[in-house]
C-alpha cells in the first residue's frame, strides 16, 4: 500500500509509474537548490506525514488543537490547502476520539478504505474514511486500550500480509518505541505480541543528560529483506533533536542501531530540531524524508516542514546504509495564488464534461445513496449546482450523445436507438458538433472514452465517422471496432491499438481514462480547452477492480451477485469470482463508480495545482438510467431502455466557483441538449450551424431560486421489437407536473402526475381523459415538426 515502503514493492512501483506516466516531472533537480530560507509561505506542520494516492500527495501533521488539516500536491513542491472535507480538516475534533493534543497522524489505505492512526489526549486512536481528505470518523469515539500514555503511531504492512503498529509508550523514565502485531481490520493490536524495540542509550540520543530520555517518531521500511526503523531522539525542544535508525531481520527485533547515527541533525542540515518524519517516494525510483525543524535558532515553534533526499548506499562490511542529505533539504511551501488573466481570449473558461454510462439517478451520495462511496462528486455537488430534474433525451446511449453533440432532439437528428456495430446510421458530419464549435472558437478539444455515434468498418458498417471527424483534435482511449461491452481490463477489445500504460498486473480501463484526462489538462494548460471524458463505466458487464469489489462486498446491505462474462484475456476475474448482477447495492457497480469518483478527485486536484480551477466549468452527468439487471433506480420506476423516470432522469452537477452559485439545488426540469446553448453563453463562443432545440441554463446556474421559461419535453423511442431490458416502442411528453407515455406497440397510454407520484405508480389515464387527449395531440404535433417516424413490427 502507498503508505508504507517495501523497496521495489508493488506500492513503490505503482507510485513511481503513475507519476512518470502523468508527466509530473522529477523533484530531484528542485531539491538541489541553494540553502532554504524562511518565507511567509512555509508550511508549519510538525510530525509530518505524506501519503500518496492516485497521483496526489497528501500532507498531514501536528498543528491545530481541533484535529488534522491536510494539504495536497502533485509534485512535492507546490502545496495547496488546507483541503480537508471538514473546514480544511481531514479529521476534526468531535468526529472521532480526542479533545486535545492532536499529534502525529498517519494515513494508510487497506481493503478499499482509508485509515488514520493518530495521537489525541496522549493516547492512540484509529479512525476511518472514504477519502484521504476525510472526514475520518469513528462510530464510537475510542482510543486503543492502554495502561500508560501512548503516542506517535506508525502502521507497517509487511509483504507477507501481516500488519504491525509501531508506537511510543511513555513509561519507565522515558519515551520508548514498541511494536505489536495488529488485527487484520487495523482497528486493534494483539497485546500478547507487544515488544520493546528502541530506548535512548547512546550519547547523541540524550545530549542534555536528562533523566527522562526520548526516542519517538518511528517509521519502518523494508530493504533487501532487512527492516529499517527510523526514529528521533532527544526532547523535541532540544536543538539537537535528530534522526537515526536501527536494523533487524524481524519486525519485532532485536534492533541494532547504526553506528553512524544520527543521519539527520543540526550538524548536517544547519537548522535546529530536525526530526520526526516519514518516507516519501520521489517519482524517479528514489525517496525523500519529510521532517520538521525548529522555527529559528532561538525559537522552537511554530515548527516548519522540510524535505530531504534519502538513499541507500551499499556497504560491503554490512547492511546497506541509509543516508539523508540534510545539507540540501528544502522547506515545503504553499503555492502562491495564481493571478487571474485579464479579460479576453485567455480568460475564456475551460470546459470539462464528464459522462458516466448507464449511471442511474440514485447512485451518488449527494442524491441519497448510502452504500456507494462518492466523496469527490459529493464535494463537487456541495460546492456547485445540483439538479433534481435533469433529463436524458433518450433512455439509451447513442441518441443521448447525438443530442449532446448537436443541441437537438434525437428525433430531429434521426438517431433514436443505440447504434449497432454494423449500423448504417451515424452522426452526419454536416452537423456542427459541440466539439467542432469549440474548435472553431480557438479551443483545444479532446475526447477520452466512449463515442458510440457510428457503426464500425470491421463490422461492415457502410460508413464510419469517429470523433476526429466531428471536431475532436485529440482522441484517447476510444473505440474503433465496437463499443466496450464490459472490456474493463487491458487489452481492450474495442480498440486493439491501445497499448498498456499503467503499472501492475492488469490495467483497469477507468483508471486509464482518468490518467489520460489529467494528462490532457497538463498538455493544454496554456490555452482554453474542451475535454469530453466519456466513461465506459458503469455499462455492463460491470466489473470493478478486485480489491474495491472485495471492500464493497463486506459492507452491510451488499447485494448478491450472479456470474457475468469475461471479455478480456487478461481479466483478473479469471482468477476471481466474476459475478456482477445485483438488483441493489451492487459491489461491482459500486467499485466502478468509486473509480470514476477517484478520477473526479484527480481532475479537480490537477485544476487546483495548475491554477485553472476558477476558470474551468465542470459538468458531471449520465446518459440514461441504470440497468435494472444490475442496480435499482428506486424510488424512480424502470431503468435503461424505458421512458419511465428511472430510464431518463439523471444526476447532474455543474461546478464553477466564480461563475455559478455554490451549494445550490435546482428543481427546474432541463434536458441534455440544453448544454450546447448553455456552454455557448458561458464561454462567449459563436455558433454558426444547425438550429438548437435547447435553452441556456445560465439563469438557474448563476442565481439560486432562478427560473426557466415554461416548456414541454418530448421523447421519441420507436423500436421494431422490445428492448432486451424491457423497453417498449414508445413516445413521451412532460408538461408541467404531467407526464404521458404513449406505447406504439399496443396503442396504450399511461398518465402520471410527477409532483404527487414521482415513482409513477398511479396511472391516471382513465380518470384524466381530457389531459390524455391534450398531451397526445401535442406529442403528435411535435413528432410532425421534427420529422419523427414510428417503427412498429
Amino acid at each position: 500500500m502507498e503508505s508504507f515502503f517495501t523497496i521495489s514493492s508493488f506500492a513503490i512501483n505503482r507510485v513511481l509509474a503513475v507519476l512518470l506516466i502523468a508527466g509530473y516531472g522529477s523533484y530531484a533537480q528542485a531539491i538541489a537548490q541553494p540553502a532554504p530560507s524562511k518565507t511567509e509561505n512555509n508550511l508549519l506542520l510538525a510530525d509530518p506525514h505524506i501519503f500518496f494516492h492516485d497521483g496526489l500527495y497528501y500532507l498531514y501533521g501536528t498543528r491545530s488543537p481541533d484535529g488534522f488539516e491536510v494539504f495536497t500536491s502533485r509534485d512535492l513542491q507546490n502545496w495547496e490547502g488546507p483541503a480537508g472535507r471538514k473546514d480544511g480538516f481531514a479529521l476534526k475534533r468531535g468526529d472521532a476520539f480526542g479533545t486535545s493534543r492532536f499529534w502525529a497522524p498517519q494515513v494508510v489505505f487497506h481493503g478499499g478504505k482509508f485509515y488514520m492512526a493518530y495521537t489525541a489526549n496522549t493516547q492512540i486512536a484509529i479512525a476511518t474514511g472514504s477519502s484521504p481528505l476525510g472526514p475520518f470518523t469513528q462510530s464510537t469515539p475510542a482510543a486503543l486500550p492502554a495502561q500508560v500514555k501512548e503516542i506517535d503511531p506508525f502502521i507497517f504492512m509487511d509483504d507477507d500480509g501481516k500488519k504491525y503498529l509501531y508506537y511510543v509508550r511513555v513509561t519507565d523514565g522515558g519515551n520508548r518505541i514498541f511494536v505489536a502485531e495488529m488485527t487484520d481490520d487495523l482497528l486493534a493490536i494483539k497485546p500478547q505480541t507487544l515488544t520493546e524495540c528502541i530506548r535512548a542509550t547512546a550519547p547523541w540520543e540524550n545530549t542534555a543528560g536528562d533523566k527522562w530520555t526520548v526516542t519517538e517518531g518511528p517509521t519502518v521500511l523494508k530493504h533487501e529483506r532487512l527492516y529499517y526503523l527510523l526514529y528521533s531522539a532527544n526532547d523535541f525542544k532540544n536543538p539537537n533533536y535528530a534522526v537515526g535508525y536501527a536494523t533487524s531481520k524481524s519486525p519485532f527485533g532485536p534492533w541494532e542501531k547504526y553506528n553512524g547515527n544520527p543521519i539527520l541533525s543540526k550538524n548536517t542540515a544547519g537548522v535546529n530540531g530536525t526530526g520526526h518524519g516519514d518516507v516519501v517516494p520521489d517519482g524517479q525510483g528514489g525517496m525523500f524524508y519529510v521532517f520538521h525543524t525548529h522555527s529559528s535558532s532561538t525559537a522552537v515553534g511554530p515548527r516548519r516542514t522540510a524535505l530531504a533526499r534519502m538513499t541507500f548506499t551499499h556497504d560491503a562490511a554490512g547492511p546497506d546504509r541509509l543516508e539523508i542529505d540534510g545539507a540540501n533539504f528544502r522547506f515545503l511551501e504553499k503555492k502562491q495564488a495564481v493571478q487571474q488573466q485579464p479579460a479576453g481570449k485567455a480568460s475564456r473558461p475551460n470546459v470539462i464534461f464528464i459522462l458516466a454510462d448507464d449511471l442511474g439517478y440514485s447512485e451518488l451520495g449527494c442524491y441519497g445513496n448510502t452504500f456507494n462511496e462518492t466523496p469527490h462528486l459529493d464535494k463537487l455537488a456541495a460546492q456547485g449546482v445540483r439538479f433534481t430534474n435533469a433529463y436524458a433525451s433518450a433512455p439509451v446511449c447513442s441518441p443521448y450523445r447525438a443530442a449532446l453533440m448537436t443541441g437537438q432532439y434525437p428525433a430531429r437528428v434521426g438517431i433514436t436507438d443505440y447504434l449497432r456495430p454494423n449500423a448504417a446510421d451515424h452522426l452526419d458530419t454536416a452537423y456542427v458538433t459541440l466539439a467542432e464549435m469549440f474548435l472553431k472558437n480557438g479551443y483545444q478539444t479532446g475526447i477520452v472514452g466512449k463515442w458510440h455515434l457510428s457503426g464500425y468498418r470491421n463490422h461492415r458498417a457502410p460508413e464510419e465517422t469517429l470523433p476526429d471527424k466531428h471536431g475532436f483534435a485529440e482522441v484517447m482511449i476510444s473505440e474503433n471496432r465496437g463499443i466496450a461491452d464490459g472490456t474493463y481490463f487491458h487489452p481492450y477489445h474495442f480498440n486493439r491499438e491501445i497499448e498498456k500504460k499503467l503499472p501492475g498486473a492488469y490495467e483497469f480501463l477507468t483508471d486509464r481514462e482518468n490518467v489520460e484526462a489529467v494528462e490532457f489538462i497538463e498538455r493544454n494548460k496554456e490555452k482554453p480547452f474542451f475535454l469530453f471524458l466519456s466513461h465506459y463505466a458503469v455499462h455492463t458487464q460491470v466489473h470493478g477492480k478486485p480489491e474495491l469489489v472485495a471492500h464493497f462486498r463486506k459492507k452491510a446491505g451488499a447485494g448478491t451477485s450472479a456470474p457475468g462474462k469475461n471479455n478480456s484475456e487478461n481479466d483478473p476475474y479469471k482468477k476471481f469470482p466474476a459475478d456482477y448482477r445485483a438488483e441493489k447495492n451492487n459491489p461491482h457497480l459500486a467499485a466502478q463508480l468509486y473509480s470514476i469518483d477517484e478520477g473526479v478527485g484527480m481532475i479537480m486536484a490537477q485544476l487546483q495545482s495548475l491554477g485553472l480551477a476558477e476558470n474551468t466549468i465542470v459538468i458531471f452527468t449520465s446518459d440514461n438510467g441504470g440497468e435494472v439487471n444490475v442496480t435499482s433506480n428506486a424510488p424512480l420506476r424502470g431503468g435503461k431502455s424505458m421512458l419511465y423516470e428511472g430510464g431518463v432522469r439523471e444526476p447532474l452537477i455543474v461546478w464553477n466557483p466564480t461563475r455559478f452559485a455554490q451549494g445550490s439545488v435546482v428543481h427546474e426540469p432541463i434536458v441534455n441538449f440544453d448544454f450546447y446553448p448553455t456552454l455557448l453563453e458561458g464561454t462567449g463562443a459563436k455558433h454558426r450551424g444547425q438550429k438548437l432545440d435547447g435553452i441556456s441554463l445560465a439563469s438557474v446556474l448563476r442565481a439560486p431560486g432562478g427560473s426557466l421559461p415554461a416548456r414541454s419535453f418530448y421523447w421519441h423511442y420507436p423500436l421494431v421489437e422490445p428492448h432486451f431490458l424491457g423497453g417498449r416502442s414508445a413516445g413521451s411528453i412532460r408538461k408541467g407536473d404531467w407526464k404521458l407515455i404513449e406505447f406504439f406497440d399496443k396503442n396504450e397510454v399511461q398518465l402520471f402526475n410527477l409532483k404527487n407520484d414521482p415513482g409513477e405508480q398511479r396511472d391516471l389515464s382513465k380518470a384524466q381523459a381530457a389531459k390524455v387527449t391534450e398531451l397526445k395531440q401535442e406529442l403528435a404535433a411535435w413528432r410532425t415538426s421534427v420529422g419523427a417516424k414510428i417503427k412498429i413490427n
